[in-house]
């Protein structure tokens, strides 16, 4: 016996079937910051969390 789960459910496939459920509209989004500023902060996030764990 297979479970599905989310989008291929029985439900999710009745509530598309039916219109209920308007499907997500893919998009490209821009960044708000540089990727060298957010490479910079999740490096400084991630050496705080080794520095807490150890």
């Amino acid at each position: 016996m297979v479970i599905y789960y989310g989008y291929y459910n029985n439900v999710s496939r009745g509530k598309r079937k039916n219109g209920d459920i308007d499907e997500p509209i893919p998009s490209i989004l821009e960044a708000t910051v540089s990727s060298k500023a957010y490479r910079k902060k999740v490096l400084a996030e991630f050496d705080d969390k080794q520095k807490v764990a150890a």
